[in-house]
């Protein structure tokens, strides 16, 4: 009577008397214990990390940086996957430009308004918006002559009220 393969039944012999032991180790005090050990050093890790991510939320003051923060804070926990994430972030990018251009159009100066948008387009965009912000500027100095658009530009850059809508000027 031939038991077929000898390796095979070696190797399946091994392993039951290795799942054997573990299951025996797992279901005694120490093992139980080891598990439950291991699943509060878990716990503490995740209880943790979701503490900083409310740590750092709370201490910011705009709502629209608090809700990216959250949104940061969901995808590092596995609440959320990337494209959702991803989805969350251009929203609030996309409110954070209304809610700018809301705010500056109360201070209701045309002109630096739209230097002001084609200068943030031309650093965020490509060739096309640089080369509309090189022809804003053109058609500008044309209209106010050099020194004129020099010191209108200065202003601009200088401008308490404008650094509060620019801060990187």
């Amino acid at each position: 009577m031939s038991r077929g393969n000898p390796a095979l039944y070696q190797s399946t012999s091994n392993y039951r008397l290795y799942w054997r032991t573990y299951v025996s180790n797992m279901l005694s005090n120490q093992g139980s214990q080891k598990l439950m050990y291991q699943d509060l050093q878990q716990r503490e890790a995740i209880r943790e990390r979701r503490y900083k991510w409310e740590i750092l939320e709370i201490e910011t003051n705009d709502i629209l940086d608090r809700a990216l923060i959250k949104a940061k804070a969901n995808k590092d926990l596995g609440a959320i996957d990337a494209p959702t994430y991803h989805i969350i972030e251009d929203k609030i990018s996309s409110l954070k430009k209304l809610k700018f251009t809301q705010d500056y159009e109360s201070w209701k100066d045309k002109d630096m308004l739209e230097w002001m948008k084609y200068k943030v387009a031309a650093e965020v965009g490509g060739d096309d918006e640089i080369a509309a912000f090189q022809q804003f500027e053109k058609l500008k100095l044309d209209q106010k002559g050099e020194n004129g658009y020099r010191l209108w530009r200065d202003q601009i850059e200088k401008d308490p009220q404008a650094q509060k809508f620019i801060p990187y000027l």
